[in-house]
Parts: structure tokens; sequence; C-alpha cells
């Protein structure tokens, strides 16, 4: 019993290495928390080094691998190799969290999971709130700037918690919503939902809330009969009256906010018009692409607009040109066949919502090796080695 609790807080404190993304300094590239944390609980526990079961995961790093092989002709070199870089060093924390985790049986996984998830969302709403505080309601005179968990954007303030970016804790987010959403009976789980729920909203993250619509929608399909209602009904009693709380304290910002969002580039925004360039400079290079992390360099001489793509599918089809396109999008479809053919009925819903809804995210963000990839990476791994071994014991199989 000691040493299943000590795994599951080592657990813990595993994934909110990865969650706290404040903790990180910048060198070559930044630095984050969890590069050091994983690396020393998996040498401090002696653990091997286990290749992931899934015939998905394995496709989508080699898809990746050869991504990274781009670098050898891409238009900015120097950003390539800092991309080879991130890939190598993404692949062996993959590898070190997935090795560790492993040894659990997929309950005690998804228990680490869901504790991690309320402190880490718990921490950023203190924060949010601690923000909001010292802001004390001058959101223009703070506007493009933070302040403890929250990001001023033209006037709304953003929640962004323990992340960098409110779009990204957004989809940190996602599998939380839905793990907690699988097993509404958990006290804990019931609390995760409502918080994980409440801070996606107050992130105003567009992207985000129509991803878990869509999300929502997966998952509400997935379910039979009565469950449907009870699904359908919490969503609506959780959701309602956080609108009405939301919009009726920021309704003159959040016109401003969106119209502004729609029409200029600044801040992330002006996406149709970075997707414009990137379809211009696809059509120069189709089969092979500009290598890959090149298109905010080539986008600037070419363009002089020093921007991220915003799209994911978009940055890989102009920097890997479409035969590696082609292979990625597949390997997208990997996973969601593979949970269908190990998948049951408690856990094909979520994991299926949570990858859906991911991607959906990643058509307004760029997050190639991003650290929700990274988390739900690992969480694939995990229930497939667990089925596999029959070391499920999460819910019915």
């Amino acid at each position: 019993m000691n040493n299943l609790i000590g795994h599951r807080r080592i657990g813990i404190v595993l994934v909110c290495s990865i969650l706290f993304q404040f903790l990180s300094i910048d060198f070559y590239f930044k630095i984050k928390a969890f590069m050091l944390v994983v690396p020393v609980i998996w040498v401090i526990n002696r653990c091997r080094f286990f290749l992931p079961p899934s015939t998905a995961v394995k496709f989508w790093f080699l898809v990746l691998f050869i991504f990274n092989l781009t670098g050898f002709y891409a238009y900015s070199p120097e950003l390539a190799l800092r991309f080879n870089l991130g890939f190598l060093l993404f692949s062996l924390i993959f590898v070190m969290a997935y090795s560790f985790l492993r040894n659990r049986t997929f309950d005690e996984v998804i228990d680490v999971f869901i504790l991690s998830g309320i402190i880490f969302n718990l921490l950023s709403f203190v924060l949010y709130l601690y923000g909001l505080s010292i802001i004390n309601g001058n959101f223009l005179q703070f506007n493009g700037s933070g302040s403890f968990g929250v990001f001023v954007d033209r006037g709304i303030p953003r929640l962004n918690g323990l992340v960098d970016d409110p779009n990204f804790f957004a989809v940190f987010n996602f599998v939380f919503v839905f793990i907690a959403l699988s097993d509404l009976n958990s006290k804990l789980s019931k609390f995760l939902f409502i918080l994980a729920l409440m801070n996606i909203l107050l992130t105003f993250s567009r992207g985000g809330i129509i991803a878990l619509i869509i999300g929502f929608f997966i998952y509400f399909l997935s379910q039979k009969g009565s469950k449907k209602i009870t699904i359908l009904f919490t969503f609506i009693l959780v959701t309602f009256p956080l609108v009405l709380l939301i919009t009726s304290n920021y309704l003159p910002y959040l016109t401003e906010f969106f119209i502004q969002r729609t029409s200029t580039s600044s801040s992330g925004s002006g996406r149709v018009e970075i997707w414009s360039n990137a379809i211009s400079i696809f059509q120069e290079n189709p089969i092979f692409g500009i290598g890959v992390f090149s298109f905010k360099e080539y986008n600037f001489d070419k363009f002089n607009d020093y921007h991220f793509m915003h799209n994911t599918f978009l940055e890989i089809l102009i920097e890997g040109g479409i035969i590696i396109f082609s292979l990625y999008m597949l390997s997208c479809f990997l996973f969601f066949i593979e949970i269908y053919k190990y998948g049951s009925k408690k856990h094909i819903p979520w994991l299926t919502a949570s990858w859906a809804t991911t991607y959906v995210s990643l058509v307004f963000l760029s997050g190639i090796i991003s650290e929700p990839i990274l988390i739900l990476l690992t969480l694939h791994s995990c229930y497939i080695y667990c089925t596999k071994t029959g070391r499920l014991n999460y819910g019915e199989k």
C-alpha cells in the first residue's frame, strides 16, 4: 500500500512537471522543468527503456523522424537543427515517462492524471484570481501583458495559469475534461470536470472552445440512452451559468476582442493572411516543402511577416511537402483505429474525444511536438500496453 502511494506521488510529480510550463529557462531553446524531472525520476527508480507496443505511436515517431530529415535542405538550417534537437529530447522524455508509468495498472495511471489535473487547474485558477486582484480592473492599462496567471488581450483578462499561452492552457485541459467526464461518479472527477471546464472558458480561446464543443459532440454520440441525457444535462448545467457570469462581466470587452482578433494579425490573430501566405509558399514547393521549422523565416523574407503558422497541419504541409503531410495524416487516423481495436466501453469515448479535440485545436496552433501531445502519447501508450497485458483494471474491458 505504501509502495502504491509512493509511486502515485512520484507519478504526480512527473505529470505536474510537464504541466507547470512556467518553470523554465531560456537557453539555445527553452529548458523546461520536465526535461530535468523526468530523467531524474527515471534514474532514481532504476527504470529500463521500454518502447511502447502501440503501432500508432511508433508510426507517429517514424513520420516525425522523416520530417526531421528535411532539415538537410531546410530554408533555415539553424532553426531546423533546433527542431531536430527538440525532437530528440521529446522522444527521450516520452520513452522515460512511459517506461516509468507502464509498470502501473491503468487505473493507477488515471488516478495520477486526475490528481495532477486538479493540482494544475486549482493552482492556475488561484493564480488567475490573484492576477485579477493585482490588475484591479485596469485591463486596458495591462493590455498585451500578463500578471500571475492572467494575460490581458485587447482588454480581456485571459487565464493562462501555469502555462505561457492561454490557447495552450486550453489544449492541456482537454484530456482532463474527458477523463473526468468518463467517471462522474467520483467526487474528484466531478470537481476536476467543473474546474477544468471553467478554466477553459476563462481562457477565451476561440479555437479551444470550438474544439471542446466538437469533442463533447463526439463523446455524446458514443454514449447510449440515459448516459446521453446525463452528459447533456451536466454540460448545460455547468456551462450555462459560467457563460452567463463571464459574458455579463466582460461583454463590452468581448465584443471588441473578437472583432479585433478576426481582423488583425497581432498576438497570433490574422490567421487567414498567414495561411494565405502559406498556400503561396506550398505552390512553390509542393513535393518536398521548404524544410522543417523554416516557415517563420521564409514567411518573413517573402512577405515581411514574422509569425508562426498557427496551424500544425499546414505547417507540416508547407515544411514537409505533400508526401510527409499524407503520412502525418495517416498517423493521426491510426490512433483512432487503434483505440477502437483495443478499446473498451469505458475508454473509447474519452480517448477518442481527447485526440479529436486536440487535433481540432491544432488547426489553430503550432504544436507538432508540444507537451499536450506528449501527455496524450504517454496515456495512449500506457493504455495499449495495459490492455495487451491484462493490467487495465479501470472500468469494464
